[in-house]
């Protein structure tokens, strides 16, 4: 079994426990619950059975939160492009990148966040305690 907590869509101060998948048995019913602070620990509060399905909770974003995540993804994409851009023509110290990257505005973990996509790997050197950033070789030769 495995179970999915989100904010219900309608309340945003309310969550939802829903089920997922369930090998053995029916699905159970989703269930309400709001997390209150107590006494320096969060507590959970039951509020009774939810009409949302774990697809729903998936699914129903509020324009804002699509709106956000559109945002978000395009500036991971910017970060991409910007490392692509930049280690082009080889290597380039860590430090180098991140000040060139914090002047065109990207932030540090955006950064981070798009050396995977961007195929970007780390390289030390001996000659530097700074290590260098390089775009790794495609499979069929190119960088």
């Amino acid at each position: 079994s495995a179970l999915l907590a989100a904010a219900e869509p309608d309340d945003p101060d309310r969550r939802v426990l829903a089920a997922t998948k369930c090998n053995l048995t029916a699905a159970p019913q989703p269930l309400r619950f709001r997390l209150e602070p107590c006494d320096g620990v969060c507590r959970v509060t039951w509020q009774g059975e939810a009409d949302y399905t774990a697809d729903d909770l998936v699914r129903r974003m509020s324009r804002s939160e699509q709106a956000k995540r559109a945002e978000e993804r395009t500036r991971l994409q910017e970060a991409v492009e910007f490392l692509r851009e930049i280690l082009a023509d080889g290597p380039q110290p860590t430090a180098q990148v991140y000040l060139f990257a914090q002047i065109e505005g990207i932030a540090r973990r955006t950064l981070q966040r798009a050396l995977k996509p961007a195929g970007v790997r780390q390289q030390r050197t001996a000659k530097s305690s700074d290590p260098l950033w390089e775009l790794a070789p495609c499979a069929d030769g190119r960088t």
